[in-house]
């Protein structure tokens, strides 16, 4: 009889293991994009284009991305040419090898087109990395640079950086005179710095602004303090 107990007992307590292994491999399924338009499910998304472009927006998925205003989404199959000031021309204009100049990316979406490239289907992105580029002429675009409804071409800055186009020349070799110029009051002497106009397009470059660090420079007058008349035309 005690025999028999004990294995009775030993089958029990195989079944309750079993039993709690099995409920430790159950699966769960979870529905990340939502069962249809009745039940979705949200999530956050930076929209690069359409009314809600520039920001953050809770986004229910599947949803009419156009009728919302978040514009098109092209599941990553548009194009990506990278730019950076410390990039060369010379590159493929990838991320590890970018571009310097954004007259280079514009030819190279150009020739994309003309050739009808497959790589453009979605679309052609321009990311400009952080920095500084400086124009020596004005950036032209022509009709044909916007792309189609389909295949669009946009100019945006990297994730996160700081991109400055700018149509300013920087003055360098700054030097202190080596006299002060007659008729500037004496609190100036030992404290006028001069350089060299920058040539650009092969003549003296003709400036109205001057700024240091950022700030734009008051420059020097030959008017009295007090107001100036404005001249009416």
């Amino acid at each position: 009889m005690n025999t028999v107990l004990l294995k009775y007992s030993i089958f029990f307590f195989v079944v309750t293991l079993f039993s709690m292994r099995s409920l430790a491999q159950k699966t769960e399924i979870q529905y990340l994009s939502g069962k249809g338009c009745d039940q979705p499910v949200k999530w956050d998304f930076f929209c690069t284009s359409g009314m809600n472009s520039g920001k953050w927006t809770t986004i229910p998925v599947p949803s009419n991305w156009e009728l919302q205003g978040f514009g098109k989404y092209n599941y990553g199959l548009d194009k990506e040419i990278r730019v950076s000031p410390k990039g060369n021309d010379n590159n493929p204009g990838t991320r590890e090898l970018p571009l310097a100049t954004i007259n280079m990316a514009q030819r190279q979406a150009r020739e994309l087109r003309r050739l009808h490239d497959p790589s453009i289907s979605g679309g052609i992105r321009i990311v400009l990395e952080d920095g500084i580029y400086r124009l020596e002429e004005p950036l032209l675009f022509r009709p044909e640079d916007s792309g189609t409804d389909d295949s669009p071409t946009s100019v945006i800055a990297a994730e996160g950086a700081k991109t400055v186009i700018s149509g300013g020349v920087q003055v360098r070799n700054w030097q202190k005179a080596g006299k002060t110029p007659s008729g500037l009051p004496k609190e100036a002497a030992g404290k006028i710095w001069v350089a060299d106009i920058p040539v650009v397009g092969g003549r003296l470059a003709e400036f109205r602004q001057l700024w240091v660090n950022g700030e734009k420079a008051q420059r020097a007058s030959t008017l009295s303090d007090g107001k100036l008349s404005r001249i009416l035309s």
